[in-house]
């Protein structure tokens, strides 16, 4: 038993080092309500919850011109965060310049991953133009992320402009779990498993 804690002590300290989540719950294509997410978060046990919006957004074909996109890239993943909550879980994404919390609370700005930044060729400031339903949006572009903290033809925005901006609202499709010290993580899984809805 005490190996067992002290193993299971190591592994939570190398996942908060590394910026993991001890858990993740993850829903289906459509995702889940959102309601989930304060049910999970006053969860005895659970430390932080973060509510992620993740979804694949079609790129505009002006933009696949202007940056030479072909085939398989012309769609960018927009992820949505609780940029306060995030930052409890996943340190890097704000470690290297703190007042990029406060930038993404922004409405309709976002943050390109250092390999969109590579492949769309935009710069701070300048507009990213996404495809939701049947009308195109503008994003303004607040800067560029260090590579270790996103991966991927991808974009980091704040959770409400990815629900409003995308027809999502009221939606997640993952919250991100950080337990409580001492929580046992198999046990948790047990608890949060019980309260998912189907699928």
């Amino acid at each position: 038993l005490i190996n067992r804690a002290a193993v299971n002590e190591l592994a939570a300290g190398v996942r908060t080092l590394a910026g993991e989540a001890d858990l993740e719950v993850r829903g289906g294509r459509a995702g889940f309500p959102e309601a989930l997410y304060a049910q999970l978060a006053r969860l005895p046990g659970v430390a932080v919850a973060s509510p992620v919006l993740d979804v694949e957004a079609g790129i505009a074909e002006a933009e696949i011109a202007e940056g030479g996109i072909a085939g398989s890239g012309r769609t960018i993943r927009l992820i949505g965060i609780d940029a306060l909550r995030a930052g409890l879980i996943q340190p890097a994404l704000f470690a290297d310049e703190p007042q990029r919390r406060l930038e993404l609370l922004k409405p309709d700005t976002v943050f390109l991953s250092s390999n969109a930044f590579e492949v769309l060729k935009k710069e701070k400031n300048q507009k990213l133009k996404v495809i939701s339903g049947l009308k195109t949006v503008d994003l303004e572009i607040a800067g560029v992320l260090p590579a270790s903290s996103l991966r991927g033809i991808a974009a980091l925005t704040d959770i409400s402009t990815a629900q409003w901006r995308l027809e999502r609202l009221g939606e997640l499709n993952r919250i991100d779990l950080r337990l409580e010290p001492g929580a046992g993580r198999e046990a948790m899984r047990g608890k949060i498993a019980a309260l998912l809805p189907p699928g």
